[in-house]
C-alpha cells in the first residue's frame, strides 16, 4: 500500500475513507485525494478496506464548523459567493474566447471563399492557356507537315538545284 502506521501522528485516528468523509463533511474520493496530497499514512484493514490516519487537528477543525451551524452557514455562504464570483469571471473569459474564436472562424471562412475564387480564376486561366497551347501546336503541326512551311522549303530547295 502507500505508507505504514509508523508515520502516523500519535493523536491521529485510523478511519476508512467513508468514515473520514462523514467526519470531515466531504466525499470518500475527496478524502483519498486529500490523504495523498497531505501525505497521510494509509494501510489496509483486516476487512480489506483501506484505513487512513486522519490527524486530530483536521477532525477538530471539521467538528468546530459542524458544531456551530451559524458559523458554518456564514462561512459556507462566503465561500459559495467567492466561488460564484470566480466562476462568473471564468464564464466571462470563456465567452470572450468563444467570441474571438467565432470571429477567427468567420475570417477564415472569408479567406477560404477568397482563395476559392482565386483558385477558380487560376483554373480558368490555365484552361485558356491550355486551349491556346493546343491551337498553336495544331498550327505548328499544320505548317510543318505538308503545310506552307514545307512548301516554301521545297521551293527554296528546288531553286538552289
Amino acid at each position: 500500500m502507500a505508507t505504514s502506521g509508523d508515520d502516523a501522528q500519535p493523536d491521529a485516528r485510523w478511519l476508512t475513507y467513508e468514515e473520514a468523509g462523514r467526519q470531515l463533511g466531504i466525499g470518500a474520493d475527496s478524502v483519498a485525494r486529500k490523504a495523498r496530497r497531505l501525505g497521510w499514512p494509509r494501510q489496509p484493514g483486516n476487512d480489506g478496506r483501506t484505513r487512513v490516519a486522519v490527524p486530530a487537528d483536521a477532525l477538530n477543525g471539521a467538528a468546530q464548523l459542524i458544531d456551530t451551524p451559524e458559523h458554518a452557514q456564514v462561512a459556507l455562504l462566503a465561500f459559495l459567493k467567492d466561488q460564484l464570483k470566480r466562476e462568473r469571471a471564468r464564464v466571462d473569459q470563456l465567452e470572450a474566447q468563444v467570441e474571438r474564436a467565432e470571429g477567427e472562424r468567420d475570417a477564415a471562412r472569408i479567406r477560404s471563399a477568397a482563395m476559392d475564387a482565386e483558385l477558380q480564376a487560376a483554373r480558368q486561366q490555365a484552361d485558356q492557356l491550355a486551349a491556346a497551347h493546343r491551337s498553336i501546336r495544331q498550327e505548328l503541326v499544320a505548317w510543318t507537315s505538308g503545310g506552307p512551311l514545307v512548301r516554301a522549303w521545297r521551293a527554296f530547295w528546288y531553286q538552289r538545284r
